[in-house]
């Protein structure tokens, strides 16, 4: 019998519902897509660019709060955590150099934390300035991200790859003034989900119909090429399923990669991977379809931006 007094599609109103679980989903399927198909790059201790700069040195920076010289930062945030990828190789953190010491992770007489997603390793007192702080780490070629909810104004910086920069090689961060939760590093995928767009039955006499939401990728790069390619890449995905997971049953199982401080959480490699959790906490499949590109913008010398859109459907109880 019908139920006349409760919302449908409703488990708990204060649960995520779908929008939210496909915004979630969407940022982690290409942020582990990318990474998948060989977008990082390896950075190995005192290797040397071409442009004769060292990328594994470490660079302090400031926070509030933070006592000096406990926080250092790679010269690109977005560091990769994650193991099993389909190409190559990434580097598995194992430790800092400090003044050619090293120290692995977990270190007593050293403590530290690393910070993934903004590329900062955090010692637990600070470390005189003029200290030499290297590491080998691999890094995020794309950084994917959620394109609302941003808690506070983000900067979008050029030249990030150029680790030789008069500014990154300064005690401070000049044009890295920003601390890494504020810096857009270019490509960034920024992705933005609406609620439903349109609703179809599923089957006569069932509460359960097709869903449509609109999906809309920002792809901002610093060349026209790469701005393509990347769309290229988005919109290829048309006409497709994937696997959706819940990110409500993960919030009861604990099972994110990350704490509240960012630190990578135990066992995060082998719980917290993008397949183990469309394998382990299923909410279901979406259908990919109707990608559509838009022309790309030159906003001013050196930033380009291009839109892809779509749409998604899901069936929903």
């Amino acid at each position: 019998m019908p139920d006349y007094t409760s919302l449908n599609g409703v488990e708990n109103s204060q649960k995520s519902t779908l929008s939210n679980i496909l915004l979630n989903n969407f940022t982690s399927f290409y942020d582990w897509g990318f990474l998948d198909k060989g977008g990082y790059y390896n950075v190995k201790l005192n290797n040397l660019d071409i442009y004769n700069a060292n990328k594994s040195v470490l660079k302090p920076i400031k926070i509030d709060g933070r006592a000096n010289g406990s926080v250092w930062q790679t010269y690109r945030k977005n560091l990769v955590w994650e193991s099993g990828v389909s190409k190559g190789a990434p580097i598995n953190i194992s430790g800092v150099y400090v003044n050619n010491t090293f120290h692995s992770t977990g270190n007593i007489t050293r403590p530290f934390n690393i910070d993934y997603r903004n590329g900062t390793v955090n010692f637990a007192s600070g470390i005189p300035l003029n200290s030499v702080v290297k590491m080998e780490y691999s890094h995020k070629y794309i950084d994917v991200v959620e394109a609302d909810g941003v808690p506070f104004f983000r900067e979008i910086q050029k030249d990030s790859f150029r680790a030789d920069s008069p500014q990154f090689s300064l005690h401070g961060s000049g044009t890295w003034a920003n601390i890494g939760q504020t810096r857009v590093q270019m490509p960034t995928v920024a992705i933005n989900v609406s609620c439903p767009v349109d609703f179809a039955p599923f089957e006569l006499g069932s509460h359960k119909q097709y869903v449509d939401n609109e999906v809309t990728f920002y792809v901002l790069t610093e060349k026209s090429w790469e701005c393509r390619n990347i769309m290229d890449q988005i919109s290829f995905q048309n006409d497709r399923d994937i696997y959706l997971y819940d990110i409500n049953k993960i919030a009861q199982s604990g099972a994110f990669p990350f704490d509240s401080n960012n630190y990578l959480a135990p066992n995060a490699t082998s719980n917290s991977l993008y397949p183990h959790l469309v394998d382990n906490y299923r909410y279901g499949h979406c259908y990919i379809k109707e990608s559509k590109c838009r022309p790309i913008v030159e906003l001013n010398q050196g930033l380009y931006i291009g839109t892809v859109k779509c749409r998604s459907e899901v069936i929903e109880i």
